[in-house]
């Protein structure tokens, strides 16, 4: 762009300084031809006044033949000095008077500075003269030689001027105009972006909800018959599907986590949290594979590392569950080790080194480099014997960047692969750790006793209604059913009720809808408030705040499973015992 706009400015003004340079050569010559004009008239009218003061005293110079008369000739006129020929002759060509300076005659005819002029005339007496004046015109050419400079500079010197000042104008508005399509491309390419972002976010929530909403009777299918009674075979069979459904979960999980980090959408939460609840977390969820495998996972704590911090205790989990699930799928004997270390960076933050280290086969070092970037997996082999999807490890990355963290990898001198993360938290006041919530006390399954619990279930989707409705039965408690938000209604005005779960996307009436016109009937009628759990396949940033806005209390995305069921009667029924 710059390589064309400054040919263009030459060109343009190149043109302009032609068009400049023809106006002014051409008022030049106009005013040369005037100014060359006004000389001749000056010379023409000089001459003449000379003549006829010669010709009032010829006279006197035939009957005296008073030479001398020229002088007093040369002081009647200003132009005198620059006669250089005079001469007098009579009607029988005899020579009356005949004056030259400096050479002959046909020499000052030669001259082109000299002009000539004749008069014929009689006299009273009737004799006839002639008179043939010389007039030397340098002066005035020389006048006119300097004037014909003084235009001649003029025309080539404007027209630099004006070319060159063309060409900065030019240029400048070119440059201008280049910078206004700039910012209108850049302009238009931001919106065509974020409208793709847009669309493109949007695919990803329906296609979310889509894939979800089947998934989750998948998931509460292989829950319901893991607690009958099968036959070898069919428990191999269902640990099978178990694994390819948790696969399937994590790689939509993973898909709508790499399309908010690449929308700029994923936001941090800041809730007080313990590190020890964390890695209790990991050990609950990797203790049986781990054991399964003949592995031995470790995880330590260091004394000095603070256990309260503030930060987004979801992220960090999501972040170890990866680094110690891919350490476990690649090692095949040993060892996993998880440990915490931190340092103080001053009095209310600390630094929190996460370390992970397996004794598998390591990392070839050509793939260190690249291995935080997406679809990025360490060879094709390792892909096709363990499968995943490359986008865990550059989600971590994020996830630890947005933390402002860093995050590295390298190979242990023994063999295997060991991942380090830092991340800065503020700390929190230590707070009395229940038993469950230690590194010794994780309990792998749950139970709960729901039989006192008056709980309705709104959802449209029978198969999902049905597995909602046996999981609670499955944990005491029996659910009233409803099918849409009308319903719901119904049933609210005609029971009270502990729980409300509520799906979001139904026909007739929606769960926002519905939620909110619940909300409007207890303020009329002074009811106490009915926690109204969300239960959506819709999972993308925002849906939570919606669902919260609509009048909603909590959050559970689909596809959920029995422990999550369990947590949230627990944390709701316990809240409407203490109100």
């Amino acid at each position: 762009m710059e390589y064309s706009t400054k040919w263009i400015s030459r060109g343009s003004s190149a043109i302009i300084g032609l068009f400049a340079f023809a106006i002014l050569a051409g008022g030049s010559w106009s005013y040369y031809r005037q100014v060359v004009s006004h000389s001749n008239q000056l010379v023409e009218t000089s001459a003449k006044q000379t003549l006829g003061n010669i010709r009032t005293i010829v006279p006197y110079l035939v009957e005296f033949y008073e030479l001398d008369m020229l002088l007093q000739l040369e002081k009647s006129h200003e132009q005198a000095e620059n006669i250089n020929y005079l001469s007098v002759v009579d009607s029988n060509n005899l020579a009356i008077l005949n004056h030259r300076q400096g050479p002959s005659l046909a020499e000052l005819r030669k001259i082109p500075m000299n002009q000539f002029f004749r008069e014929e005339f009689v006299q009273p007496s009737g004799k006839s003269y002639a008179i043939e004046l010389g007039v030397n015109s340098d002066y005035y050419r020389q006048n006119l030689a300097i004037t014909r400079t003084a235009l001649i500079f003029l025309v080539i010197f404007g027209t630099i001027v004006f070319t060159l000042f063309s060409y900065f104008l030019i240029r400048q508005r070119l440059v201008a105009m280049s910078q206004m399509h700039d910012l209108d491309l850049e302009r238009a390419a931001k919106e065509v972006a974020e409208n793709m972002a847009q669309h493109k976010s949007e695919f990803l929530a329906n296609m979310s909800h889509e894939i979800r909403t089947p998934l989750n009777g998948i998931v509460g299918i292989v829950e319901l018959l893991n607690r009958t009674d099968l036959d070898e075979e069919q428990n191999s069979f269902l640990k099978d599907l178990n694994l390819s459904t948790g696969n399937l979960v994590d790689l939509l999980n993973k898909v709508l986590d790499a399309s908010r980090i690449e929308a700029g959408k994923m936001e941090l939460e800041r809730a007080e949290f313990s590190i020890a609840s964390i890695l209790s977390n990991l050990k609950s969820i990797f203790g049986s594979k781990a054991r399964q495998k003949g592995l031995n996972l470790q995880i330590s704590i260091a004394p000095e590392v603070p256990d309260m911090a503030w930060g987004d205790s979801l992220r960090l989990q999501q972040i170890l569950n990866n680094l110690a699930g891919n350490a476990l799928k690649f090692t095949h004997k040993g060892s996993v080790m998880v440990e915490v270390m931190s340092k103080p960076l001053n009095q209310q933050t600390h630094e929190y080194h996460f370390q992970v280290k397996d004794t598998g086969p390591g990392i070839p070092e050509s793939s260190l480099e690249t291995l935080f970037d997406p679809f990025t997996q360490v060879d094709s082999a390792a892909s096709r014997q363990h499968q995943g999807s490359g986008l865990g490890l550059a989600i971590c990355r994020e996830i630890v960047q947005l933390m402002d963290g860093r995050i590295q990898v390298s190979n242990c001198s023994e063999g295997g692969a060991i991942f380090d993360f830092w991340i800065p938290m503020d700390t929190a006041s230590p707070r009395v750790e229940s038993p469950e919530n230690t590194l010794e006390n994780i309990s792998e399954t749950f139970s709960y006793d729901g039989s006192c619990l008056a709980v309705m279930v709104v959802e449209d989707n029978p198969i999902n209604q049905r597995i909602l409705s046996l999981s609670l039965k499955g944990l005491g408690v029996e659910a009233v059913l409803a099918n849409d938000g009308l319903q719901a209604l119904e049933c609210f005005a005609q029971q009270k009720f502990d729980l409300i779960f509520m799906d979001c996307q139904m026909p007739e009436m929606d769960g926002y809808e519905a939620s909110g016109n619940i909300r409007m009937i207890e303020k009329q009628k002074g009811l106490r408030h009915t926690p109204i759990i969300a239960i959506t396949a819709n999972n993308m940033q925002g849906d939570r705040e919606k669902c919260m806005r609509a009048g909603m209390d909590d959050f559970l995305a689909k596809p959920y499973k029995r422990h999550d069921l369990i947590e949230i009667l627990d944390q709701w029924t316990m809240v409407q015992s203490t109100s």
